[in-house]
């Protein structure tokens, strides 16, 4: 026991309290590897389940963390007083993930227990991951090309600085970005005894990584009121999803918010995007919704607002509605792969291939787009109605290839 502890862990089994600097000026890795591997072995025998209560102030990590429980839950103290470019985390609980913390920071991959519930059967082989993170903030090691570390603002004096941002590393920084590049959170299914069954991501802010929240597969995922920034990736979901919840979450000043490789059955609803050069590429997509999203990309943004798009749909897709966005995008865009290409790699602002049973209404598309904003490629089915939508000369509103059927516009 500690007097002035800075952890407390509570299972079924124990209420542990650690004293974990918390002051920034060391790593703290190994000590808690410790504490995870202990509690874990504590919490197998129980009901595999334990709660992380971290103290306000910052944990310098500086090699990779394992959390494998069945059940965790991470919490911290918020983040009240994050500034965007400064990371002013007096007021919170703060991750602060070092150079040599690569590339997965905080990896969930499940654990075994004992019993089943509430069948109580015995020597259950099935390894599940539940994991939620509440009240957490999680800087990275400036993995972008903007000078953090130097105190970067977005004014100098009385002069923007806007120069040089690149919502993607800089050159230089990784021989294989997507080999090294840092991911905070990430739901790993490591056999196939293990099964990633549920993500929850509250209050929490990611700053400073390749990647916020980095999925291998989850059957249900619900993230909101949450805050991600200077990212190439927000939140990645690389394998099948269903019921995903993303909402109410700020996306500001990235390269893509919102990569879902499968969803089903899931909604992304009322999140505000800006500085964004993708907002949602999505795979295949089933019986969902995308309502209420805002996207503000105006001419004074630089960096990867020139080159945005709204929404990517390669499908196959299904039963799917958008309806209620509210689209600015003050640029004559061309989308790219990523912020650093220099050519258009063919995908328009909102794009929408192999889908059926599609609704496209009630959306206010505002741009100077000079191409089509709306295009539909091998598409049956759909109704794209009821929208405003704005662009510049020699635009289009929507465009479809001649393998469409049965699409109605209004």
């Amino acid at each position: 026991m500690c007097k002035n502890y800075t952890l407390e862990v509570v299972t079924a089994v124990s209420r542990k309290k650690y004293n974990v600097d918390n002051s920034g000026k060391s790593d703290v890795a190994s000590i808690l590897q410790d504490v995870f591997d202990e509690t874990a072995e504590l919490s197998k025998n129980s009901d595999g389940g334990a709660n992380y209560l971290f103290s306000q102030g910052i944990y310098f990590v500086n090699q990779p963390l394992e959390i494998c429980h069945a059940n965790v839950k991470i919490s911290g103290t918020g983040h009240s007083g994050i500034d965007i470019h400064g990371i002013n985390i007096a007021g919170g609980t703060c991750f602060h993930f070092g150079p040599e913390c690569f590339p997965a920071c905080m990896t969930f991959s499940g654990g075994g227990v004992k019993k089943s519930f509430p069948a109580g059967e015995d020597d259950w082989e099935l390894q599940c991951a539940r994991a939620e993170i509440t009240g957490i903030t999680f800087a990275g090691h400036n993995n972008t090309d903007v000078d953090t570390a130097s105190g970067y603002s977005r004014m100098r004096g009385d002069k923007p600085n806007f120069r040089k941002l690149k919502w993607y590393p800089v050159d230089g920084r990784y021989e294989d970005v997507e080999r090294d590049g840092q991911r905070a959170i990430v739901l790993k299914k490591v056999s196939d005894k293990c099964k990633p069954e549920m993500l929850k991501i509250f209050d929490c802010c990611f700053t400073d990584l390749y990647v916020g929240v980095d999925i291998d597969v989850c059957d249900v995922t619900t993230i909101s009121h949450c805050w991600f920034a200077q990212l190439v990736y927000g939140i990645r979901n690389q394998g099948p999803g269903q019921a995903t919840n993303i909402s109410n979450t700020c996306f500001a000043d990235l390269e893509t918010g919102v990569s879902l490789e499968y969803m089903s059955m899931s909604a992304l609803h009322h999140n505000s995007f800006a500085y964004v050069s993708k907002c949602f590429t999505l795979g295949e997509v089933y019986h969902s919704t995308i309502t209420g999203n805002v996207l503000n990309n105006w001419h004074a943004s630089t960096g990867a607002a020139a080159c945005g798009a709204f929404c990517c749909i390669s499908g196959p897709a299904r039963n799917v509605t958008i309806t209620a966005n509210s689209v600015f995008q003050e640029h004559d865009s061309r989308t790219k792969s990523l912020t650093t290409d220099n050519a258009p790699n063919g995908s328009g602002f909102i794009q929408f291939e192999k889908c059926s049973n599609l609704l496209f209404s009630s959306n206010v598309i505002d741009t100077l787009i000079t191409e089509s904003i709306i295009r539909l490629y091998d598409c049956e089915n759909c109704r794209i109605t009821d929208n405003i939508i704005t662009h510049g000369a020699h635009g289009s509103a929507v465009e479809q290839s001649e393998n469409c059927r049965n699409i109605i516009t209004r």
